[in-house]
C-alpha cells in the first residue's frame, strides 16, 4: 500500500541530508526526510566547515550562530621529532573576496543541531527510526520502501535521495558501483582536555606530529577540549587491533612520544579506533535516484573535507530538482541536462576529492622507512621555504578552503565570447562589501540569498561608467530574455564604482568587486541559486547571452514528461500512530 506521496524522499539526516532538506524546504519542494537512527549522534567525526560551506549555509541564516559556537581557524603547525617544523597562517591571506576568510573549528553534533533546528523552523521533523528498506523506479515516479518497528510502508514520489552515508541502501538498490578499497592502518581517536604550554598564542591552530611511523593530529575544539588522532602501526597499542577502544594511557604514551613541552591529557570525552577506506560511486545519478555525501564518496579526512563536499552536494542538487519540479508542475518540458549536471560537476569534484587526499593520506602516513626520511625532510626543510610565500599558501589554501571549486565544463553554464576578464561562467561568484542606499556595509552574496537566479549588473569604472540610463536599459534588456522562460529571476541588482546615482542602486565600497569580476567597462553576471555564476558577459555582450539562454533554459510550455502519483494518503505507520513529518509548501 502507498502510504504517502512527496516529490522527494530523502533517506539519511546527517549533514548532507539535513542541508539536502533545507534546500528542498528553501525552494518550496514537497518532500519526506527519513533516518534509521532512533536520536541524534553525539559523537562528532567531522571538526570543521571550510569558507565556502559557511557562505553558502548563510543563505539558510545559520552561519552567524554556527560562527558563534565555533573557534574560527588560525593555522597549521607541523612538528616533526617534537621540534615545530613549519606553520601555515590562514589569517595573512588577502582572502577579502568573502565574509569567512577562514575555516571553523566546530563539532558535527553542533553543525547538524542547528541544521535541524533551522529545519525544524520550516515545520518539518526528521522521521527517525525509519530504514529505508530499498526502492523500485519506473517512468513515472519512484516507490520508496520503508520499515519502522516492523511495519512496512512506500512512499511514492518523483525522485529519491541518497545521503544514507558510506552503507547507503539507496546506492545498493540503484546498483551503483563504489570502487576503491581501505587503507592498510588502524587508527586510534580521543576527544579529551589537555593542557599544554605549546598553545600560547596559537591555540586555534591544527597540529600535527611525525617523525617515524606514528603519526597524530591534534584539532583544537571549544572548552579545553581537543581531538587527538593517531596511526597504530603494528603492536604499538596492545588490544587495539582486537577490536578495543584504545585508553586515555594509551594517548597519553602517545602524545608523551610526540609532542613537546609539558601537557595534561585528562578527562576523555570519546575513544574509539577506526579504519578509513577510499571509495566513489561511477554515476551521481541513476534515473530517478541520485547520491550524495558519503553515499558517494568516502575518503581520509585529511584536509577535513568529507562533511563540506556533502554539504555542497545537496545544495547543487536541490536547486536543480527545484527547478526541474518546477518546470514540470507548470507543463513544461523537463530537460535532463539540468539535472544530469549534478553528476556533471559533482562527480568532477570527488573524483579530485579522492585523489588529492589519497596522495596527500598515503604521503603523511607511510610507513616505508625510506620515504619516512623523505617525508621529513621536506616537512623540515622545504615546506617552511614554501609557506614563507603567500602567493603558495594562498594557492593552497583556496583548496583546502573549497573556494576555488568550479564548474567550467559544465553544461549549464556559460561565458560571453568577447568577454576577456578572468572569471568564466561555472566559477564561484566572488564576495565583497557594498553599500547599500540606507548606508549600511554588507557583503554582495548577502543580497543573491535566496531561492532565486541574480542579476549582477555592473557599472565599469572610470570614463567607460554607465549612468542610471545606461544601466536601466541593461536590466530591462535582460529581464525581457527571460519572459516565458523557467527561472524567477528578481529585479536586477545595480553595482556601481562611485556613489550610486539613485536610492536603489549599491555602490562597490574601494572598487575591489569590479576588479575581481574583471568590469573596468559595464558588464553583467547571471548569479545561480548556489552562488555560482550561471553566466558573464560585459555591457555590449548581450546578444550572446540571448543566443545562451534561448539553449540553456527550457520554456514552461509544452508537452510535459510528468510523474504519476497514486491517490491513497494515510499517515505512515499508522498501526503504530508514527506522526507524518513530510514538508508540503505554504505557497
Amino acid at each position: 500500500m502507498v502510504i504517502r506521496k512527496v516529490d522527494v524522499v530523502i533517506v539519511g539526516a546527517g549533514p548532507t541530508g539535513l542541508t539536502m532538506a533545507l534546500e528542498l524546504a528553501l525552494h518550496q519542494v514537497s518532500f519526506s526526510i527519513v533516518e534509521k537512527s532512533p536520536s541524534p549522534s553525539d559523537k562528532s567525526r567531522a571538526l570543521v566547515l571550510h569558507p565556502r560551506s559557511l557562505e553558502l549555509l548563510r543563505r539558510h541564516g545559520i552561519a552567524d550562530d554556527l560562527m558563534r559556537r565555533g573557534t574560527l581557524g588560525t593555522g597549521a603547525r607541523v612538528f616533526v621529532n617534537k621540534k615545530k617544523a613549519a606553520v601555515f597562517n590562514f589569517t595573512d591571506l588577502g582572502f577579502d573576496h568573502t565574509a569567512f576568510p577562514q575555516p571553523l573549528w566546530i563539532s558535527q553534533a553542533e553543525t547538524e543541531a542547528l541544521l535541524l533546528s533551522r529545519l525544524q523552523s520550516y515545520g518539518v521533523e526528521v522521521e527517525r527510526g525509519v530504514t529505508a528498506e530499498g526502492f523500485e523506479q519506473d517512468e513515472s515516479g519512484v516507490t520508496v520502501t520503508l520499515s519502522k518497528d516492523g511495519v512496512t510502508g512506500h512512499i511514492r514520489c518523483a525522485y529519491v535521495i541518497g545521503c544514507d552515508g558510506a552503507h547507503s541502501v539507496v546506492r545498493r538498490s540503484a546498483g551503483l558501483s563504489f570502487e576503491g578499497a581501505a587503507y592498510p592502518q588502524d587508527f586510534i581517536l580521543c576527544d579529551a582536555h589537555l593542557k599544554w604550554d605549546q598553545f600560547e598564542d596559537e591555540g586555534r591552530h591544527i597540529s600535527m606530529f611525525t617523525g617515524g611511523k606514528e603519526v597524530l593530529i591534534l584539532f583544537p575544539l571549544p572548552d579545553g577540549v581537543v581531538r587527538l588522532v593517531g596511526n597504530l602501526p603494528s603492536g604499538t597499542l596492545s588490544g587495539s587491533r582486537s577490536g578495543l577502544a584504545p585508553t586515555l594511557e594509551d594517548f597519553q604514551s602517545l602524545f608523551n612520544r610526540m609532542a613537546p613541552g609539558k601537557w595534561e591529557l585528562s578527562d576523555p570525552v570519546w575513544l574509539a579506533n577506526f579504519r578509513l577506506h577510499h571509495r566513489g560511486v561511477d554515476n551521481y545519478r541513476k534515473g530517478r535516484c541520485f547520491v550524495a555525501g558519503d553515499a558517494a564518496h568516502i575518503h581520509s579526512p585529511a584536509g577535513g573535507q568529507g562533511m563540506n563536499t556533502g554539504i555542497q552536494d545537496a545544495i547543487n542538487l536541490g536547486w536543480k530538482l527545484a527547478h526541474t519540479l518546477r518546470v514540470h508542475k507548470a507543463g513544461g518540458t523537463v530537460m535532463e541536462t539540468w539535472l544530469d549536471s549534478y553528476n556533471e560537476e559533482r562527480h568532477r569534484v570527488g573524483q579530485h576529492l579522492l585523489e588529492g587526499t589519497d596522495r596527500l593520506f598515503s604521503y603523511a602516513s607511510s610507513t616505508n622507512t625510506l620515504w619516512i626520511w623523505w617525508r621529513n625532510f621536506l616537512l623540515t626543510w622545504i615546506m617552511p621555504w614554501a609557506l614563507s610565500r603567500r602567493k603558495l599558501r594562498a594557492r593552497l589554501f583556496r583548496f583546502i578552503s573549497e573556494l576555488g571549486i568550479r564548474y567550467r565544463q559544465s553544461s549549464i553554464v556559460g561565458t560571453s565570447p568577447h568577454f576577456m576578464g578572468q572569471l568564466k561562467g561555472g566559477d564561484r561568484a566572488p564576495d565583497g562589501k557594498i553599500r547599500m542606499p540606507d548606508g549600511v556595509t554588507k557583503f554582495l552574496l548577502e543580497t543573491c540569498a535566496g531561492n532565486k537566479f541574480h542579476f549582477l549588473l555592473f557599472s565599469g569604472r572610470g570614463a567607460q561608467a554607465l549612468g542610471t540610463e545606461g544601466m536601466e536599459s541593461c536590466a530591462t534588456r535582460l529581464k525581457e530574455s527571460l519572459e516565458g522562460k523557467a527561472l524567477d529571476v528578481p529585479e536586477a541588482h545595480e553595482v556601481y564604482e562611485s556613489t550610486p546615482p539613485h536610492p536603489s542602486a549599491m555602490m562597490d565600497v574601494d572598487g575591489k568587486l569590479h576588479k575581481v569580476y574583471g568590469f573596468e567597462e559595464p558588464g553583467f553576471v547571471l548569479v545561480r541559486p548556489d552562488a555560482y555564476i550561471a553566466y558573464i558577459g560585459s555591457h555590449s555582450d548581450i546578444d550572446d547571452f540571448l543566443i545562451w539562454i534561448n539553449h540553456a533554459v527550457e520554456s514552461p510550455q509544452g508537452p510535459s514528461s510528468a510523474y504519476s502519483l497514486p491517490a491513497p494518503q494515510v499517515d505512515i505507520f499508522s498501526a503504530t500512530s508514527a506522526k507524518v513529518n513530510s514538508f508540503s509548501p505554504q505557497l
